[in-house]
């Protein structure tokens, strides 16, 4: 049976009721009042299974370049900077 919220006008006193569907609003159990106001109430939601919190998800697997998505820097490679013993230019001979 689904659990209702009602609100008695006279007493502004708030109270749960468990009532069939289409059962006619309870009397107030402070003042006994016939007036009373089924309340909005949002509907219970039960997760069931895997996959609702942060610690349930999938395991990402790092891609080649994700350092530099998060702000890293990637690693300077010194080894093109560095002129090879070959490359280097000698002084020309008169």
């Amino acid at each position: 049976m689904p659990l209702y919220d009602f609100e008695c006008p006279e007493c502004n006193h708030t109270f749960e009721q468990e009532l069939p569907m289409g059962a006619p609003a309870p009397a107030c159990p402070e003042c006994g009042s016939d007036d009373v106001e089924r309340q909005i109430s949002p509907p219970p939601v039960i997760f069931k299974g895997d996959g609702f919190y942060k610690t349930d998800s999938a395991k990402t697997v790092k891609k080649e370049g994700a350092d530099t998505k998060k702000g890293k820097k990637p690693e300077k490679d010194d080894s093109e900077k560095k002129p090879k013993e070959s490359q280097k230019s000698k002084p020309e001979e008169k």
